[in-house]
């Protein structure tokens, strides 16, 4: 018995460290893209979801109620672009976990 517990835990560490690490890595490279949001934007889509976003009601062509739906989430983020940006990466690297 005490040689089947020594070697499963010696299968295991191994395993756990390379967890660790695996999630360190994850951990910095998600914090440097949500530190790093703002130096960019992308007109052609993005664009389209911050009008939706500062002024729903203005919209008549659009289908659904998502821009209702964004609104709360653009006042949190105090109508910055980078702070929406950062808040929906947020919310979607929450949603992955």
């Amino acid at each position: 018995m005490p040689i089947h517990r020594n070697l499963a835990l010696l299968i295991s560490r191994p395993r756990f460290v390379a967890a660790v690490a695996v999630l360190a890595f994850a951990v910095v490279l998600a914090s440097n893209l949500i530190l790093k949001m703002d130096r960019g934007f992308d007109f052609t889509d993005e664009a389209f979801y911050l009008m939706l976003a500062q002024r729903p009601a203005e919209y008549d062509l659009v289908l659904g109620l998502f821009s209702y739906a964004i609104r709360p989430l653009y006042l949190l983020a105090g109508e910055s672009v980078s702070a929406f940006n950062r808040l929906g990466a947020v919310i979607l690297a929450g949603l992955g976990v």
